[in-house]
C-alpha cells in the first residue's frame, strides 16, 4: 500500500501538492493520531509527505 501511496504521489503530486500537505498535516496535528493503534496510518502519512515534498520546488 505504501509503494502504491508513493507511485500516485508521484504521478500527480505536483498537480496536488496544495490539496494534500494539508489534509496529511491536518493528520499528524489530530490528538487521536497520538494512539499506539495508528502508529502505522501516521508511519504511512509521514512517508507520502516525504514523497510529496519533491514536488515542492515545482510549484
Amino acid at each position: 500500500m505504501i509503494n502504491a501511496g508513493i507511485m500516485i504521489i508521484d504521478r500527480h503530486g505536483k498537480d496536488n501538492v496544495s490539496l494534500l500537505f494539508p489534509l496529511f498535516e491536518n493528520y499528524l496535528n489530530r490528538k487521536a493520531s497520538d494512539e499506539e493503534k495508528y502508529d502505522l496510518v501516521r508511519e504511512g502519512v509521514v512517508i507520502f509527505t516525504g514523497a510529496l515534498a519533491k514536488h515542492l520546488s515545482q510549484v
